[in-house]
């Protein structure tokens, strides 16, 4: 069903997206979806993943709409950075929360995932933090 969503998501913000070169997009949440970049032959080993490699449909429905992943821009390697997202609750589990981006004047800069708090972490979600420049 996330594929779908999106599907219908990209289609209404498509004159925005046709207009990115002028005003740049950027689009951001809980998507709920793990990602295709993350799910590589790379970390098939990390515990969710469970020896898989899959092309998670919602993130490549955004690459294919000329989204980036911000974070994944900033940090392209997922056994590095593997940016955690779901849950700060639950320990190692996986990044469904995204900060996708389109226009070439958009330039991340930073990209960081806070998952903790000093009194208690607010959400099953960790929050995701990018930093842009907006070229002129």
């Amino acid at each position: 069903t996330r594929a779908n969503e999106m599907a219908q998501i990209l289609a209404a913000i498509q004159p925005a997206l046709k207009n990115s070169e002028e005003q740049p997009v950027i689009i951001g949440g809980d998507f709920n979806s793990p990602s295709h970049l993350d799910w590589t032959t790379q970390t098939a080993n990390r515990l969710f993943h469970k020896g898989h490699v899959v092309k998670w449909p919602v993130s490549t429905l955004c690459a294919e709409a000329g989204l980036t992943d911000g974070y994944r821009a900033v940090h392209p390697d997922p056994k590095d950075k593997p940016g955690i997202t779901w849950s700060p609750r639950f320990g190692e589990t996986m990044r469904i929360d995204y900060v996708f981006h389109r226009g070439s004047r958009l330039l991340p800069l930073s990209a960081r995932v806070i998952d903790s708090h000093s009194s208690r972490f607010p959400s099953d979600h960790a929050a995701v933090l990018l930093r842009y420049r907006i070229a002129k």
